[in-house]
């Protein structure tokens, strides 16, 4: 697996321990400051949490 580099701020990303995905807004050494669309704010380590690529899923039911 090729190393994607450091969660930038502006990279969406999702967390191992909670549901939804998080745009990150700051940065502090390896700890990042995430917030979701519902204005959830949470600091965590880096290694808590995953880039997501690509474009989000349209559901087909819409």
């Amino acid at each position: 697996m090729a190393e994607e580099g450091a969660i930038q701020v502006g990279d969406r990303v999702i967390g191992l321990d909670m549901p939804g995905i998080f745009t990150v807004i700051g940065r502090k050494g390896r700890f990042v400051e995430i917030e979701n669309d519902r204005g959830l704010r949470r600091v965590v380590h880096e290694v808590a949490l995953r880039r997501v690529n690509g474009t989000p899923v349209v559901p087909k039911d819409v």
